[in-house]
């Protein structure tokens, strides 16, 4: 075991106890893995302790960190059956060359087109469970696990609530995603109302309305899960502000996505995705910054994400900055 405080290995039959002093929480013969495991996941998906994320967030972490040591073993599984199959084939052991090059090749396909399996989704919110109780995860303060803002701001008048300025409204999909993005303070920083579909938080869809009654050009934006179907942007902005859709048709309304084109060119979506084996990939799959990077852009230049990203300079970006490792 790793010690995630002096960052020593530690033996198991040596106890639950570092030398350090530090009380591991995690007994690896039982879960798989240790506490450094678990710290690492933490402080790379909230950049070190800088960002606010979501269960999601933290499980595409996990998962994606699967996908690289599959690949990690595939790659070794290659190079040995390079070296071992042509000396089985010269050694006269056709039927074991014959055999490694067919283990070779589904390993080669699998590590492309599959990830092995990742840890099961409910066995991991477990952990995470037991890691939160245990008080000795810091970076999980952090974690955003229900919707937290059905109330305004007690501190201040509630106009001090918009002195950002309203320059775009943001409609997401889960309420949770709401605190996402407002724990982060992307609404203050794009100068947007951040609500949800359900119209939570209420005192911020009525704002909207109000808004959006005062400037017709006001620009609308639908950010949402991939499904296999989706309603109209119109009908998502409709179902936020609890009125006909009839009534807002007037009103311009941009779907930012998330589409299957999108997470085909946002790599390490499409690795998650066919990891959980899953026709719906969360938004929130991806880390917050990066998301914070490409909705910033989409909302200054009022484009959906495909859009942005059938660009050449974002489609190699992702090859590099995109990654989760």
């Amino acid at each position: 075991m790793k010690c995630p405080r002096c960052q020593k290995s530690h033996k198991h039959f040596a106890g639950m106890k570092c030398g350090c002093g530090y009380q591991f929480v995690l007994d690896p013969k039982e879960c798989g893995f240790g506490d450094a495991r678990i710290a690492a996941t933490v402080a790379k998906v909230s950049s070190k302790g800088e960002c606010f994320f979501t269960s999601d967030q933290l499980y595409a972490v996990e998962v994606l960190r699967g996908v690289r040591q599959y690949r990690r073993t595939s790659l070794m599984l290659v190079v040995a059956t390079g070296v071992v199959a042509p000396l089985a084939w010269l050694g006269g052991l056709t039927w074991l060359a014959l055999a490694l090059g067919v283990v070779c090749a589904i390993a080669v396909f699998k590590s492309f087109t599959g990830t092995g399996q990742p840890t099961d989704r409910e066995r991991w919110d477990a952990i995470i469970d037991k890691a939160l109780a245990s008080g000795s995860f810091p970076g999980l303060s952090k974690l955003l696990r229900r919707p937290e803002l059905g109330e305004p701001p007690k501190a201040g008048p509630e106009p001090d609530l918009f002195d950002y300025g309203v320059e775009r409204i943001l409609i997401v999909e889960r309420d949770l995603l709401v605190d996402l993005f407002v724990r982060n303070e992307f609404h203050a920083t794009e100068r947007c109302l951040v609500l949800s579909e359900s119209g939570y938080p209420s005192y911020i869809a009525n704002y909207a309305k109000q808004c959006l009654d005062e400037r017709v050009d006001l620009p609308v934006f639908t950010l949402h899960d991939l499904a296999p179907t989706a309603p109209h942007p119109t009908t998502r902005l409709a179902r936020a502000l609890g009125r006909p859709a009839s009534e807002l048709r007037r009103h311009k309304v941009v779907d930012l996505g998330l589409t299957s084109e999108t997470v085909k060119q946002m790599r390490p979506l499409a690795r998650y995705s066919r990891a959980i084996g899953s026709d719906r990939t969360p938004l929130d799959a991806l880390p917050y910054l990066q998301l914070r990077g490409r909705l910033a852009t989409c909302l200054a230049q009022g484009l959906a994400l495909s859009a942005l990203l059938a660009e050449r300079t974002w489609a190699s970006h992702d090859s590099s900055s995109m990654s989760f490792g």
